[in-house]
């Protein structure tokens, strides 16, 4: 009996000190990414979330708030998800007589292990959107927002293999030995 108990307290301070050294390594938030739900419509930034989730509440956020919002689906990934673009900016047609706006371009989540990344664009999106203090640069400015450009290594990094950094393609140069783009 004291033997186990000693063994038990070994490897949870061997884990702990893992996870302080590397913290990929610390398994809690990992964990619960991984076998949690894929899908969801909250959204919050104290935890990281999956590309469906973001997707959903990308859709639900333009619900909200058509008159500031577009989502477009602009492609498709090597595995067939969607690469989604959030088109910001107030609707104007007084505007549209002066001539086009100007454009800002944001992207996220090309290195699928970088999940701050999308978390981020998120966030900027969502405070565009929702806070009436940039109302006036909305006027003047399209923001186009694409919060994960690598949806398929994004995915895989929350189901498969957390270090992942690439997209999934394939390379028939490898023989099928070494798949992903670096983007």
């Amino acid at each position: 009996m004291r033997f186990l108990t000693h063994l038990i307290v070994v490897l949870v301070g061997l884990l702990l000190g893992l996870s302080m050294v590397d913290p990929t390594l610390f398994i809690g938030r990992y964990i619960i990414n991984w076998l949690g739900s894929p899908s969801s419509d909250s959204m919050s930034w104290d935890s990281y979330h999956r590309l469906d989730t973001i997707y959903t509440w990308m859709d639900n956020l333009a619900k909200r708030y058509p008159q500031k919002l577009r989502i477009q689906t602009i492609g498709q990934s090597v595995e067939g998800r969607d690469i989604k673009v959030a088109r910001i900016g107030n609707r104007n047609s007084r505007r549209r007589q002066l001539g086009p706006k100007r454009a800002i371009f944001i992207e996220g989540g090309i290195h699928a292990r970088e999940w701050i990344s999308p978390a981020t664009v998120s966030y900027i999106m969502r405070d565009l959107v929702t806070n009436p203090r940039h109302d006036g640069m909305l006027d003047q400015y399209d923001f186009f927002i694409l919060p994960v450009v690598n949806p398929d290594g994004y995915e895989y990094t929350h189901t498969t293999d957390r270090l992942w950094r690439k997209n999934r393609a394939g390379n028939p140069l490898t023989l099928g030995l070494c798949r992903g783009v670096d983007l």
